[in-house]
């Protein structure tokens, strides 16, 4: 909610990628930053929703030119799964790591929400540090 007041916001979910993916890649390729909320489904896997967010990764690494928009990217990643799993938040780490690969930049360091855990506390540390970061990169604060 603090983003909002000092940032124009949008939301765009995962699923507009399978509707609509020349507005879903367009909007993140002219936003300033992207925030990553990223949950993990089962043993690592991606949910549902995100399914070809997924596979549009895993194909900008083999082919770079459709990747541009990943090109100096700047970002931030709340990686959300639970302990009781060997591949706590996998979705999530995917994400980071692949948009690192593709020359994304991270604007703060991965953020982790642990269902086993508060995640809400977790996740408040983590938007406040990115706030604090971005506010000074974009806003001259």
């Amino acid at each position: 909610v603090i983003f909002e007041y000092a940032y124009t916001v949008s939301l765009l979910p995962t699923t507009k990628a399978d509707t609509d993916e020349n507005e879903f890649y367009g909007s993140l390729e002219r936003s300033n930053f992207v925030i990553f909320v990223a949950s993990t489904f089962g043993e690592g896997d991606p949910p549902m929703m995100a399914v070809s967010f997924h596979s549009h990764l895993v194909n900008a690494a083999k082919d770079r030119e459709n990747a541009r928009w990943l090109k100096d990217l700047k970002y931030g990643v709340f990686a959300l799964g639970s302990s009781n799993y060997p591949n706590f938040a996998a979705f999530g780490k995917f994400i980071d790591k692949k948009l690192q690969d593709l020359g994304g930049q991270a604007l703060v360091d991965i953020g982790f929400g642990d269902d086993q855990l508060d995640q809400e506390q977790a996740f408040q540390v983590w938007v406040d540090n990115l706030y604090k970061v971005s506010s000074e990169q974009f806003l001259d604060c």
